[in-house]
C-alpha cells in the first residue's frame, strides 16, 4: 500500500507538532518519509474546499481540519482511506469516500 500512498502536508504538520510538543527527534520521522517514500501534497485551493465541504458530514463526528484535509486529498484522488480513528468510518457513505479501518 505505500507505493501508491499520499499525505496531506496538513497531517505531516500534526505529525511534526506531535514530536515537538513531546520531545521526540524530527530526524525519525524524516527518515520514515525517506525510507518510504510516500508522497506528502500541498495543501492547495482544491483541498481547501472540499475540506471545508466535508464539515457539514463530519461535523457530528468530531472530525477536526486536519481529518478533514486528509478526507479531502483522498476525496479529490478517489482513493481509499486507511485509519485506525473509528468515527472516521461513521463519515464514509455521506463523504462518498472508502475508509478502511486499520484496527
Amino acid at each position: 500500500m505505500l507505493d501508491d500512498a499520499a499525505v496531506s502536508a496538513v497531517n505531516v504538520a500534526e505529525v511534526y507538532t506531535y514530536a515537538a510538543l513531546n520531545d521526540l527527534p524530527p530526524d525519525a520521522i524524516d527518515a520514515f518519509f525517506a525510507h518510504t517514500g510516500i508522497e506528502v501534497v500541498a495543501f492547495d485551493r482544491q483541498q481547501a474546499v472540499t475540506a471545508g465541504q466535508l464539515a457539514v458530514v463530519t461535523r457530528k463526528s468530531g472530525l477536526s481540519l486536519g481529518d478533514r484535509s486528509c478526507l479531502a486529498l483522498a476525496k479529490i484522488r478517489d482513493a481509499e482511506v486507511l485509519t485506525a480513528d473509528r468515527p472516521w468510518a461513521q463519515v464514509a457513505g455521506a463523504a462518498g469516500l472508502k475508509i478502511i479501518l486499520l484496527r
